[in-house]
């Protein structure tokens, strides 16, 4: 099988002005997927996939180590494929395009926990909730599709380097959050609406929960 797959990681900009001690900023991400699989000589290509996403936030800080902020996020997934029917015998293939455009809010409060003079250390606990609804169009129809609901509660560290006077990166390592995390997925029954499949999941843990390992952002410090 052969299967290829690139993605350009999201770069992050902000401005942070530091003498009135507020902050504002986000993070781009984009991805793409897709290539070809190969089984007793016979090669097929594989869904294309495209996502975006993009996370403006803004936040003061009280003091040299207490601040508290929000952060938006909004995004799209969005997967192309074919599918192969049978209509009287005759095979028709159709493209399939799967959509999901993601919401999130998401408040933290953030603590410096050590400042020395080119790097400081910080952690931020962030109170998540986010959604999304997936369309799925084919043949110039549309049906709807899942719908997530998440809600979450981590502590997140993250590390900055202040490069000069003015600019400084930053970072949050997701790799080491701890936190709860509460996901709902509803299945539609397009057929019976009182039947609709629900899935529910609930962890706590330490480690990775469907996070980025490492968000990176730089700053200007004014």
């Amino acid at each position: 099988m052969k299967k290829v797959f690139f993605t350009l990681a999201f770069v992050a900009t902000a401005v942070f002005c530091q003498a009135q001690g507020l902050f504002v900023g986000g993070n781009l991400g984009l991805g793409f997927g897709g290539g070809s699989s190969e089984f007793n000589g016979v090669t097929t290509d594989n869904p294309k996939t495209f996502n975006f996403n993009i996370n403006p936030t803004v936040g003061y800080m009280f003091s040299e180590k207490m601040g508290a902020g929000i952060s938006l996020g909004f995004g799209m997934d969005r997967t192309k494929g074919e599918v192969t029917v049978e209509l009287l015998g005759v095979p028709h293939t159709y493209d399939v395009i799967t959509k999901m455009p993601t919401w999130q809010v998401a408040p933290f409060f953030r603590y410096v926990v050590a400042d020395w003079d080119y790097v400081s250390l910080y952690a931020d606990l962030v109170v998540s909730i986010g959604g999304g609804n997936e369309k799925i169009e084919s043949d110039g129809t549309s049906i709807d599709g899942k719908k997530n609901f998440d809600f979450g509660v981590e502590v997140v560290p993250g590390i900055a380097y202040h490069v000069t006077d003015n600019i400084s990166i930053n970072a949050n390592v997701n790799l080491l959050n701890l936190g709860y995390q509460m996901s709902k997925v509803t299945t539609p029954n397009h057929a019976d609406t009182d039947k609709d499949l629900i899935e529910k999941t609930n962890s706590f843990g330490f480690g990775v929960n469907n996070n980025t390992l490492l968000k990176v952002g730089f700053f200007w410090n004014f």
